[in-house]
């Protein structure tokens, strides 16, 4: 069936997933700030290989809650007309177009409903908000990295021509795959061309960051936090801390290790008042004094619950009461997530 696509990548405003395509990647993990077009692009490009060549897709979100959403906002319609959204008694969808279905929207948390299902000729899998915002009230299935690739495997079975999208907002350091993969967060583009692993931190396009400096909420947020957050791609984080040096005389406590990074957590005394200073490495530091918060991309809920029962008061009242001193801008992103899981 060809379709007519009301949308293409081609406007020079809205990213564009040719970028990764050109490194031919199995799998591509595109980062970004809100409203920038990475799903919309990967949407044009499943639907494109509907029209050309009759390949299906499969798009993936964790809950049933977000697959109606999908559904309710008819998150299609911008692009091509007349989709049917039919229920598939799994509570995820059937992507119709006349008779003939387009693709999927699946739930991640339901991966066991499709053990036995027919995805032969699904060549596209889209994983959406696969970050989370720090202090959501979503959350991260457990072991999340394994049920992903149980769904992958489940769709792809032994063929080589499928492609996979994970795509998220520049709201977390911490997402399971991200940390799975040991991506080095540092470069804009990155590649293992063995795994044909693709990472990137998708920018704003100059054009559109031009039609958004004539918007008032450009000018009410472009200089705070969250307008770094969303008009220059930094991760969001909701404190603002001090940065300096350790101080003299200060006691290691414990360690708070997410895979392959550490914060080191110090009490120091100034005017007769405890405080902490967050100290963050680039390395796994485990040790009697290490709480292991994240292996492999899964969260420990073994170190998560040690951690609450033992620290979280003395966690807590540091942060909140402001008496904090971080080595690096690392540092207090990492002590926020930490804050964050154990809340």
């Amino acid at each position: 069936m060809k379709l007519h696509l009301k949308l293409n990548n081609e406007n020079g405003i809205y990213y564009n997933i040719a970028k990764p395509l050109s490194y031919n990647p199995f799998i591509s993990l595109l980062i970004g700030g809100r409203g920038i077009g990475k799903t919309t692009s990967c949407l044009i490009y499943a639907l494109s290989n509907f029209s050309s060549k009759g390949e299906q897709f499969v798009y993936l979100r964790r809950y049933t809650g977000e697959i109606a959403s999908f559904r309710d906002k008819k998150s299609l319609d911008t692009i091509v007309d007349n989709v049917i959204y039919k229920g598939d008694g799994n509570k995820g969808l059937n992507i119709m177009i006349g008779d003939e279905t387009i693709g999927y929207a699946i739930a991640l948390s339901k991966y066991l409903s499709y053990k036995s299902s027919d995805f032969s000729k699904v060549t596209t899998i889209i994983f959406d908000e696969m970050t989370i915002k720090v202090g959501s009230n979503i959350r991260y299935l457990v072991d999340e990295v394994t049920t992903f690739f149980e769904m992958i495997s489940t769709i792809i079975r032994l063929r080589k021509n499928v492609r996979i999208f994970c795509i998220g907002n520049n709201a977390d350091l911490f997402c399971p795959l991200i940390n799975y993969f040991k991506i080095p967060m540092n470069k804009q583009v990155y590649y293992d061309s063995e795994k044909r692993l693709y990472f990137e931190l998708c920018k704003t396009s100059d054009k559109l960051k031009d039609l958004e400096k004539q918007t008032p909420l450009y000018n009410l947020l472009h200089e705070t936090t969250y307008g770094q957050y969303h008009y220059d791609n930094k991760v969001l984080t909701n404190k603002v801390g001090i940065i300096g040096v350790k101080p003299k005389g200060s006691e290691l406590c414990f360690r708070i290790v997410f895979d392959n990074n550490t914060i080191n957590i110090y009490k120091y005394n100034e005017m007769g008042l405890n405080k902490c200073y967050c100290e963050f490495k680039k390395k796994a530091i485990v040790d009697k004094l290490s709480y292991v918060l994240m292996s492999k991309g899964n969260i420990n809920y073994y170190y998560l619950n040690r951690l609450k029962k033992e620290c979280y008061n003395q966690l807590v009242y540091y942060w909140y009461n402001d008496y904090m001193l971080f080595n690096n801008n690392d540092a207090i992103t990492y002590y926020e997530n930490a804050i964050n899981l154990l809340g």
